[in-house]
């Protein structure tokens, strides 16, 4: 059965304020005493390590359709604590979620199968209960609605 993926939804190990405020406090704790022009080339040696967008992303959740179902995935490092100020990568793999995915019928319009992936979306958010981690659901947010899932599933081959 052929599966297209549609969403790929992030997960940071932290929140970027989070990040942002562990670096301000190192930086803060360790350099205190340079003036700000040695602090700034201090933060270049530690650039792109004290960024966080991207940088930080220990998973994903996958949203995939097929010409009966959607499908939900989860990809995500087995690591439980992370490090924000880490020089290692943390490598992902499929964690085999079983039975996140549910048929899409025939007569389901759109709308309708919008409002079950984002119900089934925010049922596994919390079930797996992704602590201290930050699900980034911004751009799944925006594209959400201009996407028409029912014309992809029926255009399926």
């Amino acid at each position: 059965m052929k599966q297209v993926r549609i969403f790929e939804v992030p997960i940071y190990s932290m929140k970027e304020d989070i990040f942002n405020n562990r670096w301000k406090n190192y930086f803060q704790n360790n350099f205190s005493n340079v003036n700000k022009e040695i602090m700034e080339s201090i933060k270049d040696v530690y650039f792109p390590m004290n960024v966080w967008k991207y940088n930080q992303i220990v998973g994903y959740i996958t949203i995939s359709i097929s010409k009966n179902d959607i499908w939900f995935d989860l990809y995500s490092s087995l690591n439980k604590k992370f490090q924000f100020k880490s020089k290692t990568k943390q490598f992902i793999q499929d964690t085999n979620l079983l039975g996140w995915h549910f048929r899409v019928e025939d007569d389901d319009n759109n709308d309708f199968i919008k409002n079950n992936i984002i119900k089934w979306l925010n049922n596994l958010i919390k079930e797996k209960q992704f602590k201290n981690r930050y699900i980034d659901l911004s751009v799944f947010n925006q594209q959400v609605q201009f996407i028409n899932i029912r014309d992809a599933i029926d255009n399926l081959n």
